[in-house]
């Protein structure tokens, strides 16, 4: 059986389904079903029942998930909890020396903010984002304000791997120039050129206007059943644009509330720079 050798670890909320999508668009690299397998931190990784079913935390399942694999160059593994959980970069090179990593990046704060906004769109939490900051545990039980540190994983990923096989994606270059983008990821990866191919953000976060509404939207039983049924056309994309701007709002941060978290993750930015990776506005 062919091994895995693609693996983007992280982080969430950074733009790595949009990532994933042009990653998979290319004929030499497989996805499987399961986007997020989580299969390398099956020990410690604790998913919501939600999120469980597109898991594969056990070999049989990990296996089964790239069976329809053929002449790809690449089984593309894009579970981005294996950045949050220190040892996983271990487990993976075990499996796979040779394996290829891609990190996806946001701008601390904002990949934290965005974080809470998906988990107040998904009803995990009522609370205001400051009262939320008080302990930030998502319903995966992982700590939001760990996972926005990104320089410890990725020296440790640098270092079992070697700085070549690793590339940083950073969240301004994934919605700038694609063509830009593209580029990068084939002489990364050895692969003929991306095809261009349309991608918006997805995955929006967004805080609902009332639980109602959000309810409506994420959790009534008739809404639930269609999401499983409808297939995902561009009449179905532009439905859901319509809820996220009717049901929802895009609040932004209290100042105050983004200079304490600036303040808080000062070091960690500056660690970053030092790597040559930063995060214009």
């Amino acid at each position: 059986m062919r091994r895995v050798n693609l693996f983007m670890v992280g982080a969430a909320k950074s733009g790595t389904t949009t990532l994933h999508k042009i990653l998979a668009s290319h004929p030499d690299v497989y996805a499987g079903p399961s986007k997020e397998p989580h299969y390398f931190v099956a020990d410690q990784f604790v998913p919501n029942p939600r999120f469980a079913p597109n898991t594969c935390l056990t070999e049989a399942k990990y296996v089964a998930n790239y069976a329809a694999a053929t002449t790809e160059k690449y089984l593309l593994d894009s579970s981005v909890h294996y950045m949050a959980y220190p040892g996983t970069d271990q487990r993976i090179y075990a499996y796979n020396p040779e394996a290829k990593i891609i990190f996806a990046l946001r701008h601390p704060v904002d990949r934290l903010y965005s974080h809470y906004k998906m988990l107040r769109k998904e009803g995990v939490t009522r609370l205001s984002f400051e009262d939320f900051l008080k302990q930030p545990i998502d319903d995966n039980k992982v700590d939001l304000m760990a996972h926005s540190l990104y320089s410890q994983r990725i020296r440790e990923y640098q270092a079992t791997f070697g700085p070549s096989n690793v590339l940083i994606i950073t969240f301004n270059e994934l919605r700038g120039d694609q063509n830009v983008l593209r580029e990068k990821l084939a002489n990364f990866l050895g692969l003929t050129p991306f095809e261009a191919i349309k991608t918006e953000h997805e995955n929006v976060s967004a805080i609902p206007k009332n639980e109602v509404l959000r309810y409506l939207h994420m959790d009534f039983p008739l809404t639930v059943w269609l999401k499983r049924i409808v297939p995902k056309t561009a009449l179905r994309a532009k439905l859901g644009q319509w809820i996220i701007h009717t049901f929802y709002e895009n609040k932004a941060m209290l100042p105050e509330t983004r200079q304490r978290l600036n303040a808080l993750f000062e070091n960690e930015l500056t660690e970053l720079a030092h790597m040559g990776i930063t995060f214009e506005r």
